[in-house]
């Protein structure tokens, strides 16, 4: 009898660490399915925090734009020049909803050269433009575009930051890149200068 429930103890002791183990795996997947889990959906967020960040560059560079044609619009005491810059303008507004970063930066120095020839222009024969006053007005609210720009660049590379580096970090970097979470690239400090 004293065999039986030695045989019986062991018996049970090997159940119980069977039970234990697969009690251990099983909270190590749950615990890793969790972790798993939330990164995704962080990274998520950051990604589409940058979507939304590159949304607002674009919506600020169509606010310049459209100061830009109604600035050479009331300025159409330089006719020839003038008409050449607008035609050059609404070009690239079109271009605009469909150009990645290097495009936008392309065609907004192109404008922008046009738009400093303009305003040499008056500077140099203030007297010979009526629309001075308008000039000036127009180019404060174009500033203030230039301000929104940069500051819409600012938050989408604090953005691309935060997520770039979420990514990154371990745990993360052993699996999110599995789930197409790649390393995305800042705007460059040159991008829309005035």
């Amino acid at each position: 009898i004293e065999i039986y429930i030695f045989r019986e103890e062991k018996l049970m002791t090997k159940r119980h660490i069977v039970m234990l183990v697969i009690g251990l795996i099983v909270t190590l997947v749950l615990i890793l399915g969790i972790g798993v889990t939330s990164a995704f959906n962080k990274a998520t967020k950051y990604r589409n925090d940058i979507y939304n960040n590159r949304a607002l560059i674009v919506v600020a560079v169509e606010a310049r734009f459209d100061k830009l044609e109604e600035l050479l619009t009331a300025l159409n005491g330089l006719e020839d020049h003038v008409e050449t810059q607008l035609d050059k303008i609404t070009e690239a507004r079109k271009a605009s909803t469909t150009a990645d970063a290097t495009e936008i930066e392309e065609t907004f120095e192109e404008i922008e050269s046009g738009v400093n020839l303009i305003r040499i222009m008056i500077e140099d024969n203030p007297d010979s433009f009526i629309a001075t006053a308008a000039y000036n007005n127009y180019m404060a609210e174009i500033t203030a575009t230039i301000n929104a720009i940069t500051s819409s660049k600012v938050m989408y590379n604090d953005a691309v930051t935060a997520y770039n580096t979420f990514i990154q970090t371990f745990p993360r970097n052993l699996f999110l890149s599995t789930f197409g979470f790649d390393k995305m690239d800042l705007y460059e400090p040159n991008i829309l200068i005035n």
